[in-house]
C-alpha cells in the first residue's frame, strides 16, 4: 500500500509540473554561495532513452522497487556523479553514472523539482515531502595557495645561488589552483631563470601528482632583499652602541650603499660618527671603533719585551680606538712618541729586537 502511495505522489508530482516538475534553478542565497550550480540537463543526460511516463513509474514501483531516500549533504572525490551519491537504499543494479561532477572546490545545490526529475528518469520510487527539500553536492578539494608557489620558487632560486630574502610580483593572474582532493599540494619548478640587471625571472611550475594536473608558466618580477642593521632609536654622536641600540630589518638591494654593514657584530661595540635618526640603515662611513683614548687625557705609555716593561705617564694629543696610531707627549720629558692604542688608558709603543743599549735609548725617550 505505501508504494502505491509513493507512486501516486510521484504521479500527482508529474501532473502539477506539467510532465516534469521543477527546472532545476537554485534559490538566490544559494548562488552567491556556491562555485558551481547544478545543470539539471546534464544530470538527465546520461539516460538516452525518454523520461518514463507516470504509468510506467508507477507499475514498476508495484512491481517491486523500494522507495529511496535523497542525501541531504554529499562530498566526491571524482570527476563522475553516481546515482548513489544522490539517493540511499537502491536496489542493485540501479547504481549508475549520471553526470560530472563539479570543479574541484565547487558543489551543485539540487533543489526539490531537479531531484523529482532524476528520480524519474532513473525509475526510483521518490518524491519529496516538500518543495524544500535538496542535496547539497560537494567536491573535495586540495587547494594550492601563492604562498606554495613563492616558496617552491624561493627554494629553486637558492639552489641557483640567489641570495637574500626573495619577494616575487607575479605579471598576471591569479597564481592559484584547485586540484582533486586526492592530489598533493606539491609546487615544483622544472625550469627557473632570473636576471640579475632586469630582475627579471621566469619558470615552469609543475602542480599535482603524476601525471601533472596542472603547469604553468609564470613571469615576473623578483626583488631581492638583505637584512641589515639599523638603529631602533635616534642616538648621538659619540654613542657607543649596544644590542638594545640596533635591530635588523630587510633593505631592498636598490637601496642599500656601497659600506652597508649587514651584521649585528659589525655594528654592536661601535662608535657613532655622527648623530642618527631612528630606522637608518648603518653604514662604515657612520661608525668608528669606540675610543679608548680621548684627546687631553692622560694614559700610560707602555714598552714591553718578553723579559721587561717599562711604563711612563704622558697626554694624548688625539682621539683612538682599538689599534689605532695615537700621538702622545711625554708629562715628564716633553718629547712626542706614537703608539698603538691597545686598551682605555694604555697606549703601547712598538718596540724592535731589545737590546741593552736599545732599552737605554728607550728609557731616555720615555
Amino acid at each position: 500500500m505505501r508504494k502505491v502511495i509513493r507512486a501516486a505522489i510521484v504521479v500527482l508530482a508529474l501532473l502539477v509540473g506539467g510532465g516534469i516538475v521543477g527546472t532545476g534553478d537554485v534559490r538566490a542565497e544559494d548562488r552567491a554561495a556556491s562555485s558551481h550550480v547544478a545543470d539539471s540537463a546534464s544530470l538527465l543526460d546520461s539516460d538516452r532513452g525518454s523520461v518514463p511516463n507516470g504509468e510506467e513509474v508507477f507499475a514498476e514501483g508495484l512491481e517491486g522497487s523500494r522507495g529511496v531516500l535523497v542525501r541531504r549533504e554529499v562530498a566526491v572525490d571524482r570527476d563522475t556523479v553516481r546515482l548513489s551519491d544522490l539517493f540511499t537504499g537502491l536496489a542493485p543494479g540501479q547504481d549508475r553514472e549520471i553526470s560530472r561532477a563539479p570543479a574541484p572546490g565547487g558543489r551543485f545545490v539540487l533543489d526539490a523539482p531537479t531531484l523529482q526529475k532524476i528520480a524519474v528518469r532513473h525509475r526510483l520510487v521518490w518524491a519529496p515531502a516538500n518543495l524544500d527539500e535538496r542535496c547539497v553536492l560537494t567536491r573535495a578539494t586540495t587547494h594550492v595557495g601563492v604562498d606554495a608557489v613563492r616558496e617552491a620558487l624561493r627554494s629553486r632560486f637558492a639552489e641557483q645561488g640567489v641570495k637574500g630574502r626573495m619577494e616575487f610580483t607575479f605579471d598576471r593572474g591569479e597564481v592559484a589552483w584547485d586540484l582533486p582532493g586526492h592530489q598533493d599540494a606539491a609546487v615544483r619548478v622544472a625550469q627557473a631563470n632570473y636576471d640579475p640587471a632586469t630582475k627579471r625571472f621566469r619558470a615552469d611550475l609543475e602542480v599535482g601528482t603524476k601525471p601533472v594536473l596542472a603547469g604553468r608558466t609564470l613571469t615576473g618580477r623578483l626583488d631581492l632583499q638583505q637584512e641589515v642593521p639599523v638603529l631602533t632609536r635616534a642616538l648621538d654622536a659619540g654613542a657607543v652602541l649596544s644590542a638594545s641600540d640596533v635591530d635588523m630589518m630587510f633593505l631592498p638591494e636598490e637601496r642599500m650603499t656601497p659600506g652597508t654593514i649587514l651584521s649585528l657584530e659589525g655594528a654592536v661595540g661601535r662608535e657613532l660618527r655622527r648623530s642618527l635618526v631612528a630606522g637608518r640603515p648603518l653604514t662604515s662611513r657612520d661608525l668608528i671603533p669606540p675610543r679608548l683614548v680621548t684627546r687631553g687625557t692622560l694614559v700610560t705609555l707602555r714598552i714591553a719585551t718578553p723579559t721587561l716593561q717599562i711604563t711612563s705617564k704622558g697626554r694624548a694629543l688625539q682621539d683612538g680606538g682599538e689599534g689605532e696610531t695615537v700621538r702622545v707627549v711625554n708629562t715628564q720629558s716633553q718629547r712626542v712618541v706614537e703608539g698603538l692604542v691597545e686598551s682605555p688608558g694604555v697606549v703601547r709603543v712598538p718596540l724592535g729586537a731589545p737590546t741593552t743599549t736599545r732599552v737605554a735609548a728607550l728609557k731616555e725617550r720615555l
